[in-house]
């Protein structure tokens, strides 16, 4: 009893902590069937408009969130493929992020 009672404790610190402490979206973009939407927030215009090219000519399907962190933006992805995250990392560290 108290070895459960110390586990839903932990588990319970372990959960307030991730939520306390996660980053929220700068933006967040969905892409699918060549159409790329701004979900939330105000992503790079340059950066748009390559991810934009690069869903017309390939096809890319998934979310990409700009976290805000200490260090600036980073980028988290959500269904897409490892090759395709590549892909749009490289877009972003040469778009102009202002």
């Amino acid at each position: 009893m108290e070895i459960a009672i110390g586990v839903a404790l932990l588990v319970g610190v372990y959960v307030l902590l991730r939520v306390t402490t996660r980053s929220h979206p700068h933006f967040s973009i969905r892409v699918g069937d060549g159409v790329v939407r701004v979900e939330r927030g105000d992503p790079p215009p340059r950066f748009l408009r390559e991810l934009r090219e690069l869903a017309e000519h390939d096809s890319v399907e998934g979310a990409i969130h700009g976290l805000r962190s200490s260090r600036g933006i980073r980028l988290e992805f959500e269904g897409l493929a490892p090759a395709d995250e590549q892909r749009i990392r490289n877009i972003w560290s040469v778009s102009d992020r202002r």
